[in-house]
């Protein structure tokens, strides 16, 4: 039988990425940390361009190699898009391989939004959730399913948003389930929590982006004050993120079509461009008043938690799927 080192040198060979000497790049710093690895801060010596090396360091087992195969494929596809993040090719080092990518030189979105913010006007709030949708199109028109998309695998690189981080994205004829939920829980799918057998779909990268143009408008990740444990709780009880103050109304009404708990009320990517290019007209660009919202709510059962299980969060982290199912809840 082949081992795993071997089947992943074939895998990789046999999808003829293009591969450079790890003694071409300079290593700067360590700059993230991954499901698959470290990422690190690298120059490429030949021509001087800053890259990111993003290494695989976790366990081959076959399961992971095919992610990571998968990752790069889905990456040498669609990384032409400018609102996708550039990928150069792959090189070795000491038998870890790394992703030769592009490296965002203003970090991630959550970490620009925090600095930028108080400069940021709507018509660059727009652009930016245009720039991340015409991204998201292009990955769906290659029937790229994102399934991980949030405010840190979208980066910035001289202000324009790329998606960055395809570790868990899949080709939309996959039929692969959610055995368990990864990702950041503010921004999964709600049917995730529901339904161990749902399979991510391209209305559960919408879901995402909606919770996305929130955080474009407020600033601020969501539910920022709640533990992982409590933000499943909150979104499977049918809580969002309220409006801020001075958002459009037409973006605000965008955003909770998108993270509708319902897959088919939410709105097509072409109905979600078109809503975002009127909101540019002067006419549409009318604002709300902060006491005009209270936190919206969304028909759903709501689970009723104990206040003595010191286990729970534990519990919902290892397995969110099944400690909803089997956790005692009340409808009320």
């Amino acid at each position: 039988m082949v081992d795993s080192e071997e089947w992943l040198e074939k895998a990789v060979h046999g999808c003829h990425f293009k591969s450079y000497d790890y003694s071409e790049f300079s290593i700067q710093k360590q700059i993230g940390k991954g499901g698959f690895g470290i990422v690190y801060k690298a120059e490429w010596k030949a021509c001087g361009l800053p890259i990111a090396l993003k290494q695989l360091i976790i366990p081959m087992d076959e399961k992971t190699i095919q992610r990571f195969i998968k990752e790069l494929k889905n990456l040498q596809k669609v990384c032409k898009h400018s609102n996708i993040i550039k990928f150069y090719g792959i090189t070795r080092d000491r038998g870890f391989y790394n992703m030769v990518l592009q490296l965002a030189n203003n970090g991630d979105l959550r970490k620009y939004l925090k600095i930028n913010f108080s400069r940021l006007e709507w018509t660059d709030k727009l652009r930016m959730a245009h720039e991340i949708l015409d991204g998201l199109k292009f990955l769906h028109k290659n029937d790229i399913i994102h399934r991980d998309l949030h405010s840190k695998n979208i980066l910035v690189h001289d202000g324009k948003l790329l998606i960055a981080d395809f570790g868990l994205s899949k080709d939309e004829t996959s039929k692969t389930s959610n055995a368990s939920v990864h990702g950041m829980q503010a921004y999964i799918d709600p049917q995730c929590f529901e339904n161990i057998t749902y399979k991510r779909s391209k209305k559960s990268d919408i879901y995402s982006f909606g919770v996305i143009l929130w955080e474009i408008s407020s600033g601020k990740p969501p539910f920022q004050s709640l533990n992982p444990y409590g933000i499943i709780i909150h979104i499977f009880n049918g809580e969002r993120e309220i409006p801020i103050e001075g958002t459009p109304n037409l973006y605000i009404q965008l955003y909770e079509r998108c993270w509708n708990y319902d897959p088919n009320q939410r709105p097509e990517l072409e109905e979600i461009s078109k809503k975002l290019l009127d909101l540019s007209r002067k006419e549409n660009f009318c604002t709300n008043k902060f006491d005009e919202f209270i936190s919206p709510k969304i028909s759903n059962s709501k689970i009723q938690l104990s206040t003595n299980s010191n286990n729970d969060y534990e519990k919902i982290l290892k397995q969110p799927l099944k400690f909803i199912a089997t956790y005692s809840w009340n409808t009320f």
